[in-house]
């Protein structure tokens, strides 16, 4: 495995690289990505799209 593994799980099947990245990447719940998913949804990355459009259709969405 390569050192940067990064790189290599944003390459395989994209179901494991969102787990790992979920673990090991930016952390998609932070304040100022809630405010750009409110704002301007274009700046954000896919990974923290899926999140945000998860939790917008749970009941997970009433829970702060």
């Amino acid at each position: 495995m390569r050192w940067n593994c990064f790189t290599y799980f944003e390459t395989q099947s994209p179901y494991f690289s969102y787990f790992i990245l979920h673990y090991a990447g930016p952390k998609p719940w932070t304040t100022d990505k809630q405010e750009l998913w409110k704002t301007n949804q274009d700046k954000l990355d896919k990974i923290t799209k899926y999140y945000w459009r998860y939790k917008e259709i749970t009941p997970w969405s009433s829970i702060n």
